[in-house]
């Protein structure tokens, strides 16, 4: 979709946007930080991708629980 709209030269405007900060820790101990904007109707889709990267004897982050999963 960016290449798409970068290609064209369609300028994309979005009112409705949220920010996640990505933090990954190396076995070096080194740590990298990306900050990335979505709209706000993507975050479900994106914690469910992101879900796939727990290990599956870890148990679940409650930050990545959508909506459908809570108990409220």
């Amino acid at each position: 979709m960016v290449n798409d709209i970068i290609q064209t030269e369609i300028e994309e405007c979005c009112f409705d946007v949220g920010e996640i900060q990505f933090t990954a820790m190396y076995t070096d101990k080194t740590i990298a930080k990306r900050t990335c904007f979505l709209p706000a109707g993507h975050f479900e889709d994106l914690f469910k991708v992101m879900k796939r990267f727990v290990p599956s004897c870890e148990p679940e982050p409650l930050i990545l629980r959508i909506e459908e999963q809570t108990d409220e």
